[in-house]
This record gives structure tokens, C-alpha cells and sequence, in this order.
């Protein structure tokens, strides 16, 4: 695996992350959770 492929990756994860992280934090907000 080449770097560029690597550092592709960890954005794609650092991204899926963020979404979820926000998802979360918006039903939580909303009273969902």
C-alpha cells in the first residue's frame, strides 16, 4: 500500500467519523436519544 492510497483512507475514516460523530450529537440535541 502507498502512502497517497494510506493517507486517502484516513480521510475517508476521518470524514465517516465526523458524520457519525455529528449524527450523534444531532438526534441527541433533537431528544432522540
Amino acid at each position: 500500500m502507498s502512502l497517497d492510497e494510506l493517507v486517502k483512507y484516513l480521510i475517508w475514516i476521518g470524514f465517516f467519523i465526523l458524520a457519525l460523530v455529528g449524527l450523534f450529537f444531532m438526534l441527541k440535541k433533537i431528544g432522540v436519544l
